[in-house]
């Protein structure tokens, strides 16, 4: 999931070693409600959150935020794709504060609201298996952009 920025990791590199990065990726992975902040990340490794954020940007080329989000948006996909959970369930889950915000954050993000997503991806699932192609002209304009971002 981490993908190191700077090519130097050696021995004598102060940062973020490999065991802080699998500790953030299991903690976050294993989160069911809520989303983790950057005092719980920063904590876990046993920095301050201003040297987490840093070390973190350093070795990975992405902000803590970004990267938060970017969990809670591939969280959101799982959940849209693997439950019928409602939205706002969903969106409470996540740690969003509201239905409308997680909505914002998905559009933004995939660039359709969470419900088109849910619906087009199911309707392309249910497709016969001859309309099923990897041919992307052979499926709904819609669910290509879904599935590219």
């Amino acid at each position: 999931m981490f993908e190191r920025h700077k090519c130097d990791a050696g021995p004598e590199k102060s940062g973020l070693t490999w065991s802080q990065f699998k500790s953030i990726e299991e903690y976050v992975e294993n989160l069911e409600y809520g989303s983790p902040s950057v005092s719980a990340l920063a904590a876990l490794c046993q920095l301050s959150e201003s040297h987490f954020c840093r070390l973190f940007r350093a070795e990975t080329g992405e902000s803590v935020g970004r990267y938060l989000r970017s969990v809670q948006i591939r969280r959101a996909r799982n959940l849209l794709l693997e439950t019928d959970l409602p939205l706002k369930e969903i969106a409470f889950r996540l740690g969003f504060s509201s239905p409308g915000n997680f909505s914002a954050a998905f559009r933004a993000a995939v660039d359709c609201p969470p419900g088109t997503f849910r619906f087009e991806s199911k309707r392309a699932r249910n497709q016969p298996a001859d309309y099923q192609s990897t041919d992307p002209s052979r499926q709904p304009l819609l669910f290509q952009s879904l599935m590219v971002g």
